[in-house]
């Protein structure tokens, strides 16, 4: 191996365990689900992360997006949750006597999303359009998804998008990571 990759790969392997230090600081006694996790962010997959609550899989992902200084958003899945609620909503701004649409962005566009429950009331349409905006944002700006349940099933439109293989999460699109 010449001098520079030996040089890269000890770069990286620093970068490494300068995170998990830092990931150690708040989480303490994960290190398989913050090993998972640090793969699936590193090859560009997502991650399902099954858990009962009060595993701190939401401040994993959140204190992982703040030492990496990515932008994290959390979608809590509820009965009345809208479209515009993930994408965006566009507002009408008044301003020294005109008016203008202005877009606001959704939790979609951030570089960590945590889906929080997605399995709780999703109905089959809006199943499908999570995955299919999820496949677009990966596609156009590297977003990475991390679906955080109690519940062993991820959605009934996974199929589509996710295979789970001797207990890990396989993304069709890239290496994704059951956690």
């Amino acid at each position: 191996m010449d001098q520079v990759a030996t040089v890269s790969a000890e770069k990286v392997a620093e970068g490494r365990e300068r995170i998990l230090a830092e990931l150690r600081k708040v989480i303490v006694g994960q290190d398989e689900v913050v090993e998972q996790v640090l793969i699936a962010l590193f090859t560009g997959g997502h991650c399902l992360i099954t858990g009962v609550p009060g595993l701190a899989k939401t401040l994993l992902i959140k204190t992982l997006a703040d030492i990496l200084d990515l932008d994290f958003k959390r979608i809590q899945f509820t009965p009345d949750l809208m479209p515009s609620d993930i994408t965006g909503t566009e507002i009408l701004d008044e301003e020294q006597g005109t008016r203008r649409l202005r877009f606001v962005k959704g939790p979609i566009f951030a570089q960590i999303i945590l889906a929080d429950e997605p399995t709780a009331n999703l109905d089959s349409q809006t199943g499908a359009g999570i995955i299919d905006l999820m496949r677009r944002m990966q596609e156009q700006y590297a977003t990475t998804f991390v679906f955080s349940t109690h519940d062993d099933h991820l959605m009934s439109h996974a199929d589509e998008t996710f295979s789970i293989l001797d207990g890990r999460l396989v993304d069709h699109l890239s290496g994704s990571r059951r956690c």
